[in-house]
């Protein structure tokens, strides 16, 4: 019998699956054909499945304990919040981004805000999808739009950088237009011998390491091809998206995408890119690859460590609707290799904080995960965060007329 592909439909207790053939899947009263009984084994191994069903979740409730409290921010009257970005290493300070081009720094303890800059429509589009980035010195304000439209009309994905102290516009964040709307402005900040760095897309393909308070390019190229390679070796494939530095600012992972298109996920050594090869992000040797999915590069992730990164959607797990079932993998960042995976977390929230922090579909409720068995220890109900700030370990939820509601948690 020639092997055909069909459903692979989890059915909520553990890894169990039923195997279907497309006709059994797609019939209105259930039921399974000589194929599906006799040959799953095989087809396993040798076709392509759909993914469906539901996961089961491994739980171990673990007690936690949560505290609520109210801000009521004057400079809300009247705007609309579009980002918040709490300020790094301090408790209480973020820097918010309002409808009007406004960007303010907030004290979220007594509502104290001073108006750092206003900025142009011209300059950040106030409708588009915007993301803030804040250096490890507190000095540097990385902010992007983008702006996602028909494509007649003129997408757009651009940003700027400025000095939080002064309000100053320092550089400007623009890759061009070929396809940058598909995913997030790849930029971030690092430190390197108690310096700030700036990593952003100069190109559709290319990245750089600049000085964001010269504007000086760190990582020049000399030719259109990289030194001793091959000869069709040139920049990198792949729309880079979003980056993020590792801990101690050794490496650098991106998820981004590339023809046909496929979403991969992928790191490389920083300081090997800054103090030796230009090339590094291209064809380095540091370069490894941890995922991929079809049609699908939008997984949050994050670094848990120098050793290991954790990125929302098991590849395994990608259905016909281009979106992986809910779930989360932990890779070994040297290796590649995937370490484990587990069910649950979902893509409307992904922080790490000695536990993974999503929540559930709906976004009714924030649930809390363990890494190390990837079991859900708790569900506190709540509105989908705006975002976490670590220093005071409490979620920002935008509940309208200028009021955020912040939710704390301990053990």
């Amino acid at each position: 019998m020639s092997v055909k592909s069909g459903v692979k439909r989890f059915i909520g207790v553990g890894e169990q699956a039923e195997y279907l053939c497309a006709e059994c899947a797609n019939a209105e009263n259930f039921k399974h054909c000589y194929w599906c009984d006799d040959c799953f084994v095989a087809a396993d191994a040798n076709c392509y499945w759909s993914i469906a069903g539901m996961l089961e979740i491994k739980r171990e409730p673990k007690e936690f304990h949560f505290t609520r409290r109210e801000i009521h921010l004057d400079l809300l009257n009247g705007r609309t919040l579009l980002d918040l970005e709490p300020l790094k290493n301090h408790p209480t300070d973020a820097i918010l981004f309002t409808d009007d081009g406004g960007l303010w720094r907030v004290n979220l303890q007594n509502g104290e805000s001073v108006q750092v800059a206003t900025l142009p429509a011209e300059q950040i589009h106030p409708t588009g999808a915007i993301t803030l980035k804040i250096s490890p010195d507190n000095q540097f304000l990385a902010i992007t739009s983008l702006l996602y439209r028909h494509a007649d009309e003129g997408s757009s994905n651009k940003g700027l950088v400025l000095d939080l102290s002064s309000g100053e516009i320092l550089m400007q964040l623009d890759a061009g237009d070929y396809h940058m709307e598909e995913a997030d402005f790849p930029v971030a900040f690092s430190e390197h011998d108690g310096k700030t760095l700036l990593v952003c897309a100069t190109d559709w393909n290319q990245l750089d390491i600049f000085d964001p308070r010269t504007g000086e390019c760190l990582t020049p190229r000399h030719s259109d091809k990289p030194p001793e390679h091959d000869e069709d070796a040139t920049f990198m494939s792949e729309w880079s998206g979003a980056l993020a530095i590792s801990p101690n600012g050794q490496r650098i992972a991106t998820i981004g995408w590339v023809w046909h298109p496929v979403g991969v996920a992928y790191s490389w050594d920083l300081q090997h890119w800054l103090n030796h090869n230009p090339w590094e992000p291209d064809i380095g040797e540091s370069k490894v690859m941890y995922a991929s999915w079809d049609y699908f590069w939008s997984a949050p992730f994050f670094w848990i460590d120098e050793d290991r990164i954790c990125i929302w959607g098991c590849q395994d797990l990608h259905t016909d609707y281009d979106v992986p079932l809910a779930s989360a993998a932990i890779f070994d960042v040297k290796s590649g290799d995937q370490i484990k995976w587990f069910a649950g977390p979902t893509i409307n929230a992904f922080y790490y904080d000695q536990y993974l922090f999503s929540t559930t579909e709906k976004g009714d409720a924030i649930t809390i995960w363990d890494l190390e068995s990837g079991a859900l220890l708790y569900e506190f109900p709540c509105d989908l965060p705006v975002n976490y700030l670590p220093g005071s370990r409490e979620f920002v939820c935008n509940e309208g007329d200028g009021v955020l509601a912040l939710y704390g948690w301990s053990l």
